[in-house]
């Protein structure tokens, strides 16, 4: 499906806001794109996709992940909404015949990342923390770092993550933590 049709068919399945904040993903992650040479085309789809599945219920999203085998554990249980990612990935290759593995990884990966992130996997997870639209004390300084060190800001994104759950005294996802200890260990 070209991509001026998957915006039309996203744009009516997405409230006003979310589809807002999505087009600043996909602004943002573009812009990350040139500085990182990563296909823009990729960067576009998995961008634009990245949070079709946002706006399911929590039941919907355990029972969709269910459907699809993706792993439940006791975090994701009490945060059901963690699941929009890998349920989104699942969405895109279903309902928006999105058939290329590193696309529909990126969505998958953007709400807890991985240990092994690629290039694509992680412009997604930043373009989704720092469009234009994001307003939270240290924003700005990550939307900097952003395009100047790829790795140096996703550590200082899920620090971000880190404080903000901690502060909130809320359960921090241990995949969270892997993600960040294993791109600090990379950058040394």
């Amino acid at each position: 499906m070209e991509f001026q049709r998957l915006l039309s068919k996203i744009e009516v399945a997405l409230t006003p806001g979310r589809f807002r904040h999505t087009m600043g993903v996909v602004d943002w992650a573009e812009r990350m794109a040139d500085r990182y040479g990563v296909h823009r085309g990729q960067v576009r789809l998995a961008a634009l996709l990245h949070d079709c599945a946002k706006k399911l219920p929590d039941k919907d999203l355990l029972e969709r992940a269910g459907q699809a085998g993706i792993p439940v554990d006791t975090e994701i249980t009490e945060q059901p909404s963690l699941l929009h990612g890998p349920v989104g990935a699942v969405i895109a290759r279903e309902e928006y015949a999105i058939d290329d593995p590193q696309v529909l990884q990126a969505i998958s990966r953007h709400t807890l990342g991985a240990d092994d992130m690629t290039t694509l996997d992680k412009l997604i997870f930043l373009a989704d923390m720092v469009e234009v639209n994001r307003r939270y004390p240290g924003v700005e300084e990550l939307r900097v770092l952003t395009l100047e060190d790829l790795d140096r800001a996703m550590v200082a994104a899920l620090d971000q993550t880190v404080r903000h759950l901690l502060d909130r005294r809320a359960v921090i996802h241990p995949q969270t933590v892997s993600t960040r200890n294993n791109i600090l260990r990379g950058i040394g």
